[in-house]
């Protein structure tokens, strides 16, 4: 199932990581501020630079039973649950679909309300002559 990166996770906090098996293959979709790139059993096989909350499409082929099967995951910003949805496919089959809420917004969110929170109290110690 997917996991968002951390400390525990092994991967960078700013990164949110997709990831399933399908017939002993880890295909794993990972979300960076400025990039998204497919891998397949460890290995890049598609990259995209730019925004990370748009609709994105990634393609790739994987070996199965002697032949190639497409595989594609999809990125798109989800409004129900709020996040972004990872769905992969392999062969046209749908495999996987989860949203995520990335970390990164979360440190975002949480360093506005410092922000709103500091300037409130700013605001009222002038309003009280401090």
């Amino acid at each position: 199932m997917g996991t968002i990166g951390g400390p525990k996770g092994g991967a960078p906090v700013f990164q949110t990581t997709w990831k399933t098996n399908y017939k002993n293959h880890v295909i794993e979709l990972e979300n960076r501020p400025w990039r998204e790139r497919l891998l397949v059993d460890g290995k890049e096989v598609a990259r995209q630079a730019g925004a990370t909350f748009l609709h994105r499409t990634f393609e790739a082929e994987i070996a199965d039973g002697g032949k190639n099967v497409p595989v594609q995951a999809t990125t798109s910003p989800s409004k129900q649950p709020r996040g972004i949805r990872c769905t992969v496919s392999v062969g046209g089959a749908p495999i996987y679909d989860e949203v995520k809420w990335p970390a990164r917004w979360y440190m975002a969110l949480s360093a506005f309300a410092v922000a709103v929170v500091f300037g409130v109290a700013a605001a009222v110690l002038r309003m009280f002559g401090h």
